[in-house]
């Protein structure tokens, strides 16, 4: 019975004690915070002042950062180094570049004024027009003096005259030879014409002398173009 009123005994002490003794602990923590003064100390600290970074103003960190991403999501298990990354984006880059300043050279805002010069200056050399009575003529005046430049000027010129005769190419001061090559439809007038086009343009426009020996050699390509144009359907020989 004794032994009973003990145990009660122990149970209502330890009931009654365990809430003071939370309510104690609890009162035992408050919470600590940080004067004034040390807050503006730490504000006025360089360290303290962090910045933002503008995750717009790189656009390579940007697309590594999505790189890293879409890799993470889609090819968790292919491995691909980040310089191996950065090499592969700077030879795209430098491609990217090359095309732009190629198609920039290539393009006829850059070579139109000295074209349409050149054919300015060939006009007042040759003529307006030229036709079967005067083309032999200034051609044989020009050997004559030697100008050999002049006179593969003079072949070139009329072989221009009769493609855009026959409607094969449209003539134009402001377009390039080289835009007639593309222009000139048929396979067979494509690739001499070509060729004509690179004699011209290496021999009026180059730093070399060419002899009367060259020259014939030369003249004999005009001459065969020519000939290939009277066979082809449309043509005509002059």
């Amino acid at each position: 019975m004794r032994f009973r009123w003990a145990l009660i005994i122990v149970w209502l002490f330890l009931w009654l004690g365990l809430p003071a003794a939370g309510q104690g602990d609890a009162l035992s923590y408050r919470l600590r915070e940080p004067d004034s003064t040390f807050m503006q100390v730490c504000r006025e600290d360089k360290a303290f002042q962090y910045v933002v970074p503008d995750e717009s103003s790189d656009w390579l960190e940007n697309f590594e950062r999505w790189w890293r991403e879409f890799r993470r999501r889609y090819m968790p298990g292919l491995e691909i180094q980040e310089e191996t990354v950065k090499k592969v984006l700077a030879v795209l880059g430098g491609l990217l570049i090359g095309f732009l300043l190629y198609k920039l050279l290539r393009s006829k805002y850059v070579f139109a004024p000295r074209e349409k010069q050149r054919y300015e200056s060939m006009n007042a050399l040759v003529g307006a027009r030229l036709d079967g009575q005067s083309y032999p003529v200034l051609v044989e005046k020009a050997v004559a003096r030697r100008d050999y430049v002049l006179a593969l000027r003079i072949h070139y010129w009329y072989v221009l005259q009769l493609l855009d005769a026959d409607g094969r190419i449209h003539w134009d001061a402001c377009r390039t030879n080289w835009a007639y090559c593309h222009e000139l439809k048929e396979e067979e007038l494509k690739a001499p014409f070509l060729r004509l086009t690179r004699i011209f343009e290496y021999v009026c426009y180059g730093e070399f002398q060419i002899d009367n020996l060259e020259y014939e050699r030369l003249s004999r390509e005009f001459e065969d173009f020519r000939d290939l144009l009277e066979q082809q359907e449309g043509g005509r020989k002059v």
